[in-house]
């Protein structure tokens, strides 16, 4: 269950209108209702009113059910967890890897952890190496032992949970096959390097990519703006249809289309909507492609 559906959920069973559930939080009918139909987020704050006045995590409200700490047990792990005392602008930096998953997290604590189903010797190949000045905080992985880079985009995966009350920005540099983004609030994250699949599911900020190659973004309810920077490369957003967006083109030659389930369409931007795409670079090109909703079909 999403944020959308939870939040339609919370207000039925307490048995209020939009109208008496926005009076009981603090805001508009409006906002009730985009939040409901998923085109748009609470802020951090509201979040906070809404899980306090119903007596649940955020993480309860943000997925619908209460979430481990931790993923699934794997075979060799690896952490390291900061304590984080304001707002932070985190610079992380990896080498090659198979995924990477970054979700935002409810203490105040930067959690990096590295695990794997085959590499046994994890937690003496790589050490988090940190550098703190005033806001900023740079982690970068070192290598403390030689491993092939083969193993690594098959076999390394990264979870980051990033502390949501103190992220301020955010850049990862890395390649990686995947990447996923889920349940994060922060002003702006930057990906660099290359990444061939991305997911973004129920996050609010400015979300950029830029990488080597040809890329595939899924989106699931996000507010705010994704863009990627490309050289003679190409990239695909799927998204569902209906969802209000606008779109940006920037760069030199680059071009942006619109298709429904594969059938190229003409596009107008709906104004002031919480959602922009963008394309920048040289000679890159983005196909922006609706699916249609299964109760449409």
């Amino acid at each position: 269950m999403n944020f959308s559906d939870k939040l339609k959920e919370i207000r039925k069973t307490e048995g209020l209108s939009q109208e008496k559930f926005a009076e009981k939080i603090g805001v508009s009918r409006q906002a009730i209702t985009k939040w409901e139909t998923g085109k748009g987020m609470p802020d951090i704050e509201n979040m906070k009113i809404i899980s306090e006045v119903y007596k649940m995590t955020l993480d309860e409200l943000l997925c619908g059910k209460e979430l481990p700490k931790t993923e699934e047990p794997h075979g060799y792990e690896s952490e390291m967890i900061y304590d984080v005392d304001c707002r932070k602008h985190f610079d992380l930096k990896f080498g090659r890897v198979n995924q990477i998953k970054i979700v935002g997290g409810m203490d105040e604590k930067l959690h990096i952890r590295l695990y794997s189903d085959t590499i046994e010797n994890i937690a003496s190949i790589y050490k988090m190496k940190l550098e703190e000045r005033k806001d900023r905080l740079e982690v970068t992985c070192v290598k403390k032992e030689e491993i092939s880079e083969k193993v690594e985009s098959e076999s390394l995966n990264i979870l980051i949970t990033l502390p949501t009350m103190f992220s301020k920005h955010c850049e990862v540099l890395s390649c990686a096959n995947y990447v996923c983004m889920e349940r994060v609030l922060i002003d702006h994250l930057e990906f660099d390097g290359d990444v061939k699949n991305v997911d973004i599911i129920d996050s609010k900020g400015s979300f950029e990519f830029t990488t080597k190659s040809a890329c595939e973004l899924t989106l699931d309810h996000v507010v705010g703006s994704v863009s990627t920077y490309q050289l003679l490369a190409n990239s695909v957003v799927h998204m569902m249809d209906g969802v209000p967006f606008t779109t940006r083109v920037k760069g030199h030659w680059s071009k942006l289309f619109v298709q429904k389930d594969g059938i190229p369409i003409d596009h107008e931007d709906v104004k002031g909507a919480e959602l922009e795409i963008a394309v920048t670079g040289v000679k890159s090109e983005m196909v922006i492609d609706l699916q249609s909703n299964e109760s449409d079909m």
